[in-house]
């Protein structure tokens, strides 16, 4: 006589069944899904306007959306904008409409306007000009001047009755090139975040100072290769209190020596 399994067991093995059967199914739902997906191809993003869009507008994330597409359903159409990517949007933030665009359109390379890029002399500030010091290169600091750091210049002068030595010619100037890279405002210390990599050995850099300083830093280094040191670049430190003016004692020593009006 066969042994009677008591209710525990048949609840059990009711439950093991029922759960090799969701096993089962969703199973055959991820295998039904990659073979839809493979017969689908690659997805790509078509850019649509959200709303009916002027001439001028700015493209962003809340006029326009990204539609996802299959990459076959786009083959043999020319003109459209199609992104590999969700984030490649951002390829076309500063971008603008050259025409209308209605509603749920689609944006093509036509009915878009690419920003112009900006010439780094835009980072110089308004009422300032940009000049440009020799230095040794066996002496320059190195990879740890960036564009937009401060320093302080001094040179080696001589003049009636002293001996050649240096003097401070002037402190706390903003680098705008190292070695004529120039970078965004944005960099990676402190004062510019957005530079990635230092210049090891240079011969130049560009600082920024007004115009009348530098006719007068030009007049004074004429020839000359100066030391540079550079300020630190954290908040607290601050710049000295005479930040961007020929140091006031060489000054009177080259009126003095005509090297200057």
């Amino acid at each position: 006589m066969a042994e009677k399994k008591t209710p525990v067991e048949n609840k059990k093995l009711l439950l093991v069944a029922l759960a090799l059967g969701l096993l089962v199914v969703l199973i055959y739902n991820v295998h039904i899904d990659r073979v839809r997906k493979a017969g689908e191809g690659k997805q790509v993003y078509l850019l649509k306007a959200r709303y009916d869009l002027k001439k001028g507008s700015k493209i962003t994330a809340k006029n326009v959306e990204r539609y996802a597409v299959s990459e076959k359903l786009v083959e043999g159409l020319t003109g459209l904008i199609v992104l590999d990517s969700e984030k490649a949007l951002d390829q076309y933030a500063n971008d603008r409409l050259n025409q209308d665009v209605q509603i749920n359109s689609y944006l093509t390379h036509q009915s878009i306007q690419k920003g112009e890029e900006k010439s780094p002399s835009g980072r110089i500030k308004a009422g300032m000009v940009g000049c440009p010091l020799a230095i040794d290169p066996n002496l320059s600091p190195g990879e740890i001047l960036r564009p937009g750091d401060y320093v302080n210049i001094s040179g080696e002068f001589q003049f009636s009755g002293e001996r050649r030595r240096y003097y401070g010619i002037i402190e706390g100037v903003r680098v705008l090139a190292v070695g004529g890279q120039s970078v965004e405002a944005e960099g990676p210390t402190v004062a510019n975040p957005g530079v990635t990599k230092g210049v090891r050995s240079y011969r130049t850099i560009l600082v920024e100072v007004s115009p009348e300083v530098a006719l007068k830093l030009a007049d004074l280094t004429r020839g000359m290769t100066v030391i540079v040191h550079v300020l630190s670049s954290d908040p607290s430190a601050g710049l000295p209190p005479n930040a961007g003016k020929i140091d006031s004692e060489l000054e009177k020593l080259a009126r003095t020596a005509k090297l200057i009006d």
